[in-house]
């Protein structure tokens, strides 16, 4: 009498099925850890300018004093954007002139000392700059070229100044300043109250 043996196992197909599944839940969550990753960075860029301007409001309506203003603490302190870069600039105005016709940081004649250039890591740049007089932009209001937020004591609110040419320079009451890396966007708000704000 033979004894029947019953063998255990996986199939080849059973197991090519089960490492199909395993690849494509792998390829899954590092598509989405990389999303994740890289907006997390986004966010952490858009805070970094907040603190910027954050910092331009606390010189500016604090007691801190320049290397050419010396004793005098009224001065403006602000923070200088252009679109389509990477880089922005903190500064002080000695004069309320601080752009000139062309549009860029009037640094001829003593009128602003630049106290730091940042630049936005990883391959993120400002990617639209919007200032209205309403208390939101569209996305059709993300048209200017060039964007100054400055803070002056003793008023705590921001000063906005905007152009969409270099050389028309207007005064606004709320600014957004949009950020991008890879496709993902963040936007920094700051209203003329001096409230600065992140959004998604």
């Amino acid at each position: 009498m033979r004894s029947s043996r019953i063998q255990k196992g996986f199939t080849l197909i059973e197991l090519m099925v089960t490492v199909g599944i395993f690849v494509f839940m792998t390829a899954l969550l590092l598509a989405k850890y990389n999303n994740f990753n890289s907006g997390t960075l986004l966010t952490n860029l858009a805070y970094d300018v907040a603190l910027t301007l954050r910092q331009a409001q606390t010189y500016g309506l604090s007691v801190v004093n320049s290397q050419q203003s010396g004793a005098n603490f009224s001065k403006a302190y602000g923070v200088y954007f252009v679109d389509e870069s990477a880089e922005y600039t903190f500064f002080v105005d000695f004069n309320t002139k601080a752009f000139n016709t062309e549009g860029i940081l009037n640094d001829t004649n003593d009128a602003i000392e630049s106290i730091s250039k940042y630049t936005l890591k990883r391959g993120a740049t400002v990617t639209g700059l919007c200032a209205v007089n309403d208390t939101i932009c569209s996305s059709s209001d993300f048209n200017k070229t060039h964007l100054g937020i400055t803070f002056k004591r003793p008023d705590p609110d921001a000063i906005i100044k905007a152009s969409t040419d270099g050389s028309n320079w207007d005064t606004y009451n709320h600014a957004e300043i949009r950020v991008s890396q890879n496709g993902v966007h963040r936007i920094i708000k700051v209203n003329s109250y001096g409230q600065i704000g992140i959004q998604d």
